[in-house]
């Protein structure tokens, strides 16, 4: 069985590749490649450091629509919904915060 989970840091905090893979007749294959992926990093108050990239609600949105589409029929299973169901809380906090930071006046930038 290969390594699954892994994934690499180009910069720090902001921007990660995953391992491609395809599935084969015995599994999964890892291919050449890797999937980048950036980040929003930045702050609206100055330009020392700006990167263009998705949100963290999005890729967490994006990774509960795909696992409830796996989840059906035959193959749902307890573990995945656990799984969705952790990681939709995981989201709720998130928004959470950021309607905390949205009422207090500090969102988008590195003050707490």
């Amino acid at each position: 069985m290969i390594e699954t989970r892994k994934y690499y840091t180009d910069k720090e905090g902001s921007t990660y590749g995953l391992p491609c893979y395809k599935v084969t007749e015995v599994g999964l294959e890892e291919v050449l490649g890797v999937q980048e992926i950036k980040f929003v990093k930045g702050n609206i108050e100055g330009e020392e450091f700006r990167q263009s990239g998705i949100i963290t609600e999005n890729l967490l949105a994006m990774l509960i629509g795909h696992l409830k589409f796996l989840n059906q029929g035959e193959l749902s299973n307890r573990q995945t919904s656990i799984a969705i169901t952790n990681l939709e809380i995981a989201l709720m906090w998130i928004e959470e915060r950021k309607r905390d930071r949205l009422k207090r006046g500090v969102l988008g930038t590195y003050k707490k």
